[in-house]
C-alpha cells in the first residue's frame, strides 16, 4: 500500500521454513496454498517470491553448524545465550550474514528487511531504494 503501489514495484521475497516439521517447539507450520493466495491478494502491486529455506536443519546455519550445536547454545553452553529457541537463533544467524550470500538475492544491490509484524503505516515521501542509489 505504501511502497509498491507508488514506487517500484519491487519484488517481495517471503522466507518460509521448508523444514518446519523440525521445529522443536512445533510453532512453525506449512504455508498452505490458501495462506499464499491471501498474502498475494494483500499485495496486488507486488510480485511475491516464496523462498523456502532449511531454517532448522541447514541453509540458515553456517556450514558445519548443526541443530545440536544451536540447541547447546540455547542451554547457555559454548558461549550461547540461554533460553532462545532454535528458530530464533537460526533466524539471527541467517540475518547476520548467511542471507546476503544466498543466490536468490544475486542481482540486487539493496534490500529492505521487514519481519512478519513490521508495517509501513503511512505514505512514504520518497522511494527508499532510489534514495539508496543516490
Amino acid at each position: 500500500q505504501h511502497l509498491n503501489a507508488h514506487y517500484g514495484p519491487y519484488p517481495i521475497f517471503i522466507l518460509v521454513a521448508r523444514d518446519y516439521d523440525q521445529d522443536p517447539r512445533k510453532i512453525d507450520d506449512v504455508y498452505t496454498a490458501q495462506d499464499r493466495r491471501a498474502v498475494e491478494e494483500w499485495a496486488p502491486h507486488s510480485t511475491i517470491h516464496w523462498q523456502e529455506i532449511e531454517m532448522y536443519s541447514g541453509t540458515a546455519l553456517e556450514p558445519g553448524t548443526f541443530p545440536s550445536q544451536v540447541l547447546a547454545w540455547r542451554r547457555g553452553e559454548d558461549g550461547g545465550q540461554e533460553g532462545r529457541d532454535l528458530g530464533y537463533q537460526s533466524m539471527c544467524r541467517l540475518w547476520s550474514g548467511r542471507l546476503q550470500n544466498m543466490p536468490f538475492l544475486d542481482g540486487f544491490d539493496f534490500y529492505l528487511r521487514m519481519d512478519d509484524d513490521s508495517l509501513l503505516t503511512r505514505k512514504l515521501l520518497f522511494d527508499p531504494f532510489q534514495r539508496m542509489v543516490e
